[in-house]
């Protein structure tokens, strides 16, 4: 995560990330996805980084090229994310996420804008005093007893 909030998203603060998607082959965060409350943030290899406040997401479509090359079939995938001043055309070259299930989660955040509630960036740490008792009990049994260690 630090490796992402100092290559891409520098004025993310770590407790309000919600998702962080690392696409780097040994996990540096230089290179990725990373969701706040009220924004998210984009970074291909080679490309700058994007970053998009869902207030002003109006729309994310999935735009499918196909090509041939020597009689075979190869599709490619673009997300288009439409706000109110630009387009951004996110690449494919985060070969391994589900190109599908970012359009829909994306579109699914830009569906709550609509609602009363404002989308911002919420702490994600809770206190343990704070869980409900099953969580407390799960955790005080499977803790390492570090405490006893000599």
């Amino acid at each position: 995560m630090n490796g992402a909030i100092k290559n891409y998203a520098e004025d993310a603060i770590p407790e309000h990330v919600i998702v962080l998607y690392d696409s780097t082959l040994f996990k540096s965060g230089k290179e990725g996805m990373l969701f706040l409350g009220d924004r998210f943030y984009f970074k291909p290899l080679l490309e700058k980084p994007i970053c998009v406040y869902y207030k002003d997401l109006q729309r994310v479509d999935l735009d499918r090229k196909v090509t041939y090359k020597n009689d075979k079939r190869k599709e490619k995938l673009h997300i288009v994310m439409h706000t109110e001043q630009y387009d951004y055309s996110l690449s494919d070259k985060l070969a391994t996420y589900n190109i599908e299930g970012v359009v829909e989660l994306l579109n699914g955040i830009a569906a709550l804008k609509d609602q009363e509630d404002e989308l911002v960036n919420v702490s994600q740490v809770t206190p343990l005093a704070d869980l409900p008792e099953t969580y407390k009990l799960t955790y005080v049994n499977y803790s390492p007893l570090i405490c006893f260690a000599n």
